[in-house]
């Protein structure tokens, strides 16, 4: 529930994942909601003056993002959380875009990215292409 997520409970949430990724490296789901956890930290739940803890949180979100693609890219999750990054934090859409599609393509079911996929296209293709 939307009640529940609060910076406290990703915050929690990053402590345990940490703890499972210590326990099994190879375990790429937990990699994944790591990078989600950590980008909702980014771009949610830590406020701008915490400057230190951010640029933290988004290295940390890098890397896990990268090593969940390594050890699983056909993750579609994985994908729509890289489409996230590029969308909300690098502001790079058309490889937004690449993800969203990319998520879609290995999971057709996945609702979210549907919804994620084609409001980024829309608002890509709504401006002209000299902005992207």
């Amino acid at each position: 529930a939307w009640s529940s997520f609060t910076p406290e409970s990703s915050m929690k949430a990053v402590e345990h994942l940490h703890r499972a990724v210590a326990i099994d490296p190879g375990f790429a789901e937990a990699w994944t909601e790591l990078a989600a956890h950590y980008f909702f930290l980014v771009t949610i739940h830590l406020p701008a003056y915490m400057e230190t803890e951010r640029a933290v949180a988004h290295q940390e979100m890098n890397i896990a993002l990268e090593r969940a693609l390594e050890l699983d890219p056909l993750s579609s999750r994985a994908h729509m959380v890289q489409g996230w990054v590029r969308t909300n934090l690098e502001w790079d859409w058309p490889r937004a875009e690449s993800a969203f599609l990319r998520a879609l393509e290995l999971n057709p079911s996945n609702a979210e990215a549907a919804s994620i996929a084609s409001a980024a296209i829309s608002m890509r293709r709504s401006r002209s292409d000299t902005v992207w």
